[in-house]
């Protein structure tokens, strides 16, 4: 599937060097490979349901490589895609633990996708639609390739919050502080100088389509 899967070893985005992970006895299941043993088979998951679902090959349907960072930064807190490759945190094993769950890997693959589709500005209404649209696909990737039936659902990042809770809910997003419906009490103004914000609400805004899509399926 032409999927690579380095090791970041705690440096920034900016500074990598390739390191592969190498296990010369072919036995993987080893704590320092486990970061990027989950996120390499999320992202051979993702491929396949993009692949399977929609004849859609990789993240520009052209089967091009795809490189996933596993342990990236001195921040724990890091999830991040573009251009077919993909930065993973570790977490700090207190909140956090690394960020290789599925919904999460899904989403960042997709952030590639719509690149390389609808190309929507990261900013505002069309911003929020982005992050929207990342979410449902790491939903979705999470139902075609979750094995436990009571591990699918309409949470992001949960699975790797430590103390519980999640980062955004579908099903009703003003738990997590997201509009349900267009402009609700929840909703973050678009205004000049909202661009420091998140680039004007993304994360946020996100929720109506979020819901909108759950309501949907």
């Amino acid at each position: 599937r032409n999927i690579e899967t380095c090791n970041g070893n705690g440096a920034d985005s900016d500074d990598l060097d390739i390191t592969h992970f190498k296990n010369p006895t072919k036995n993987w299941d080893n704590p320092d490979h486990k970061s990027a043993c989950e996120a390499h088979w999320v992202v051979e998951k993702t491929y396949d349901y993009f692949l399977n679902e929609h004849i859609w090959q990789g993240y520009d349907s052209y089967g091009s490589k795809l490189i996933t960072w596993v342990d990236v930064g001195d921040s724990s807190f890091k999830a991040q895609g573009s251009s077919g490759t993909i930065y993973l945190g570790e977490g700090d094993g207190v909140n956090y633990d690394p960020f290789t769950a599925i919904d999460i890997v899904a989403h960042e693959f997709t952030h590639s996708v719509i690149q390389y589709t609808a190309n929507l500005v990261y900013k505002g209404e069309s911003g929020a639609l982005n992050e929207s649209m990342a979410d449902i696909f790491g939903t979705l990737v999470e139902f075609y390739a979750e094995p436990d039936l009571s591990e699918r659902d309409w949470l992001l990042g949960e699975d790797i919050l430590i103390n519980g809770g999640a980062f955004r809910d579908m099903s009703n997003p003003s738990l997590q502080g997201q509009p349900n419906t267009y402009k609700d009490d929840n909703w973050k103004n678009i205004t000049p100088s909202c661009g420091y914000l998140d680039n004007c609400g993304v994360h946020t805004n996100s929720g109506v389509h979020n819901h909108w899509f759950y309501m949907l399926a």
